[in-house]
Formats: structure tokens, sequence, C-alpha cells
């Protein structure tokens, strides 16, 4: 986007029950219809709650197949769209990059404490199999949610090192 400031403040003409806009903007890649979209559908709630789940599966609080179970009934582009944001700010903020420069900048804090118990490696290829994964998503060949969020989650969970996942 040229002129974010432009698009800041005709999302906030519009849309006035959001507390930080600029958030929804950067999740939306500063496309502001597709902000409002996520305005209505209470994206940062949804981000919020998928956040503690990712964050208790790594504690080892719940189980990975249960929270895929769960996120079966969340829109698939959506949780997909989600997770691979956190995945590219954890790549970022592993790079050294900026927290207020983060898809997720008022969750920044949250996902640079991650990065000290991820394998960078890992993230690359996980990153991969992603990207993989949604252009299926968008293409005429849908994968089964309940094995997508199924490999996902055990992906995620072997993200991070095991003898610091109770830390995370």
């Amino acid at each position: 986007c040229d002129n974010k400031s432009e698009v800041l403040t005709w999302f906030r003409d519009r849309v006035t029950v959001i507390d930080d806009p600029e958030v929804i903007l950067n999740i939306a890649g500063w496309c502001p219809l597709l902000a409002m979209q996520y305005a209505e559908a209470s994206i940062l709630q949804t981000r919020d709650a998928l956040l503690k789940q990712l964050i208790s599966v790594l504690r080892q609080q719940v189980d990975p197949v249960s929270i895929a179970t769960d996120l079966q009934q969340q829109s698939q582009e959506l949780t997909m769209l989600l997770i691979m944001t956190f995945i590219k700010d954890l790549l970022f903020l592993s790079l050294g990059g900026d927290q207020r420069s983060t898809c997720h900048l008022d969750r920044a804090d949250v996902l640079a404490k991650l990065v000290h118990y991820m394998d960078t490696r890992k993230i690359m290829v996980f990153w991969k199999k992603l990207m993989s994964l949604q252009q299926r998503i968008r293409g005429a060949a849908v994968p089964n949610k309940a094995l997508v969020f199924d490999m996902l989650l055990l992906q995620w969970y072997e993200l991070f090192h095991l003898e610091n996942r109770t830390k995370a």
C-alpha cells in the first residue's frame, strides 16, 4: 500500500468497533475492504483464541488433535491465514526484525518469546508446507479439514525445542 495513512483514515471512518484498526489492516495486507470483512468476522478474537490454543499445544497442556477438532469449526482459509501470519512474524522476529513491523504487532511480544524456543530450519520447512497447502485450499482440490488441521498442529508441536516447551 502506497499511502497507509489514507487507508487508515478511510478504515477508521467506516469501522468504529475496533480498538486498533492498524492491526487488522496489517493482517489484511493493508487491503481496506478485506480488513472490513475481517472486522465483521471478529478476526482479532479468533486470532487471540488461536494463539492461545497454539501456545497450549506447545506447553503440552492440550492434545494437538483435540485443538484440530475445534479448528474444523472455523473457516479453513481464515485459520490458515492466521497461522501463516504467525509463522511469518516468527521468521521475521528470528531474523532480528522490529516487533513494530510484524503483522500481529499487538501480540509481537508473545511471538518474540516463542522465537527463543523454535527451530528456524523446521519453521522454514513448515512455511513451505503451509504455502503449498494454502494453494490447494484456494484451488479446486480442497483437502479434508480434519486431516489438514491434525497435520498442522502436530507439525506446529514439533517446531519448538522439546526441552523448552513449558517455558513458551
